[in-house]
């Protein structure tokens, strides 16, 4: 097998030096060529390291200014199908056709997906996974100047204007960036502009799916005499869905569960890019999963992204919700009343981060100053730290401002955790079910499990979502509140959650806020009363997840002060 990967190289280098010099009137590339070029894992290991080229050379092709004009990315085919047939030394002696076309897509487009997603594959690999150095020497990608090699806002504007014409190649390329790369490219995807385009695209991507899995579940219900009643979703009719979707649409749903679940993403993350197309992004993955008797058939993700977007609408867009909705609300109830539960659906989130864990930081490992990664604690072996000066912080004073541990004592339960997943079962990450009978197998106390997923979360655990409430209450619509079934606010005062208070400044300001906003009070005379102005004291900022840290009800506080919301990542 090594000299088979070794034989690749030669070939690597030929392909690389093609799509360097590729020129759209006259394109040197075979098509049939390069649809054949199959690599392995191993042989994507084995070129990164001896042919790093190929893949700079190949990233540097998706991003370039490729035309969005049909009828000139037509004329592009033209000429890529004319060097393969007139020559192409291999293939011009040859009457086969060039590599599988997608319905709808040109050759060219063809051959865009198809090295997007040659670039994917190699950056989604596990060894990227569970390596915590973001770039190493000799290794494609050596630097982020070689996997953004226009800089991170022109590289993903380049991604996003393709994305719209191409299929699903640069979709799946953002979400393995994002796990190599995340902040500054997630940042630069929520831009205006970028996130809609992506989000517009995702959301015809699902709905196009939403159709073809109906039409194969019918056909398969009329080839087993099934109609009416009886032509319902089965285990059988997800077998013969699947197919229809598993690699047309892999990218979309690879990118959404990298967004709001990925290496290093925050709580707010998918939210924000979800901004203002929750009710459609919800529908449009919902038209998918009522064909599946099983929901997780897909992709198991893609219930929980929309179990999230369920919690998020207004009364009217969540009036009749399809069975399998009510069913895995039942469960994910149910299931998250189990402590051990909870914290083995939180665990991930906290060994897949690699930022600074220190007070107030928040630094991430691609500002690292030598590209290594940060120094572990010496004794949990879980937290990381940019710096001595963090760690000392860290272990004595709260990570942060709604912290009940410092590292001090949550460290010890870590320890423990460790001891009782053993090493090995964290490397292949357990699922949730493996993880919780690891925990009461270990006798590890519901309470110390409980102060750790707090200390994840960084707030207490949250009840239940007023949304799921009224489906098990079967309450919903009594109340247009999106909050729940309670009467709406009236005042600030009156906001007993910070989730109140954001809806009610929504709600009075006719605007929304972006998810992941923070509230910062802030002190002013007297003179400035104003309608938004709070009679509390309170010098620190407040996240949305600590408004139970306000002063008490009913109590005189000097004042007065004016709310200001922040953005996220903003100070």
């Amino acid at each position: 097998m090594p000299s088979d990967v070794k034989k690749l190289e030669p070939l690597a280098r030929d392909f690389a030096s093609h799509f360097r010099s590729f020129n759209p009137q006259g394109p040197s590339l075979c098509l049939r060529c390069f649809g054949a070029f199959e690599l392995s894992a191993e042989a994507h290991e084995h070129l990164g390291v001896k042919v790093p080229e190929f893949y700079d050379a190949l990233m540097r092709f998706v991003i370039s200014d490729h035309t969005l004009v049909r009828n000139e990315r037509v004329e592009i085919s033209v000429a890529l199908l004319l060097y393969q047939t007139t020559q192409c030394p291999r293939c011009s002696v040859l009457e086969q056709q060039p590599i599988a076309i997608n319905i709808g897509e040109t050759p060219f487009d063809t051959l865009y997906d198809h090295c997007c997603q040659i670039l994917a594959t190699y950056l989604s690999m596990p060894y990227w996974h569970t390596q915590k150095k973001l770039f190493r020497s000799g290794r494609w990608p050596s630097s982020p100047a070689a996997l953004l090699p226009m800089g991170v806002e022109r590289t993903v504007a380049g991604l996003v204007r393709l994305a719209s014409v191409s299929y699903s190649g640069p979709v799946a390329l953002f979400g393995a960036i994002l796990q190599r790369y995340r902040q500054p490219v997630f940042e630069a995807i929520v831009k205006p502009g970028h996130e809609s385009l992506l989000l517009q695209r995702i959301i015809g991507a699902f709905q196009q799916a939403g159709k073809r899995a109906a039409k194969a579940l019918a056909a398969h219900n009329v080839s087993i005499g099934a109609y009416g009643s009886s032509a319902s979703p089965s285990e059988e009719g997800d077998t013969a869905i699947l197919p229809m979707l598993v690699g047309r649409y892999h990218g979309f749903t690879y990118l959404l569960r990298v967004i709001f679940c990925g290496v290093d993403h925050a709580v707010h993350d998918f939210f924000r890019f979800a901004s203002g197309y929750e009710v459609d992004l919800y529908r449009a993955i919902t038209s998918v999963l009522v064909n599946f008797a099983d929901p997780k058939a897909w992709d198991p993700y893609l219930l929980d992204v929309v179990l999230a977007l369920y919690a998020r609408l207004e009364a009217d867009d969540r009036s009749d919700p399809p069975p399998f909705i009510r069913l895995a609300v039942a469960d994910d109830v149910q299931r998250n009343a189990d402590i051990y539960i909870r914290l083995a659906s939180l665990l991930p989130t906290l060994l897949s981060r690699r930022g600074c864990f220190g007070p107030q930081c928040g630094k991430q490992l691609h500002e690292s100053s030598d590209g290594k990664p940060f120094a572990k604690c010496a004794r949990c072996k879980i937290v990381q730290y940019c710096s001595k000066d963090c760690q000392r912080k860290d272990w004595s004073s709260k990570r942060r401002e709604r912290d009940t541990e410092s590292h001090k004592e949550i460290c010890d339960i870590l320890c423990e955790v460790v001891t009782i997943l053993k090493p090995n079962a964290i490397g292949r990450r357990p699922s949730k079910d493996e993880i919780a009978r690891m925990c009461r197998e270990g006798s590890f106390p519901e309470d110390r499990a409980r102060r750790l997923a707090e200390w994840i979360l960084d707030r207490d655990l949250a009840h239940t979502p007023p949304t799921f409430k009224d489906i098990l209450n079967e309450s919903i619509g009594k109340f247009k509140h999106s909050a729940g079934t309670m009467p709406l606010p009236r005042s600030i005062r009156e906001c007993k959650t910070e989730e109140e208070m954001f809806s009610f400044l929504e709600r009075t300001s006719g605007r929304r806020y972006t998810p992941g906003s923070r509230i910062v009070m802030i002190p002013v005379q007297a003179a400035f009363l104003l309608t938004t102005a709070a009679q509390w004291s309170h010098s620190r900022p407040m996240r949305r997840t600590s408004f139970k840290r306000l002063p008490e009800a009913g109590k005189h506080y000097s004042g007065p002060y004016l709310l200001k919301i922040l953005p996220p990542n903003s100070s």
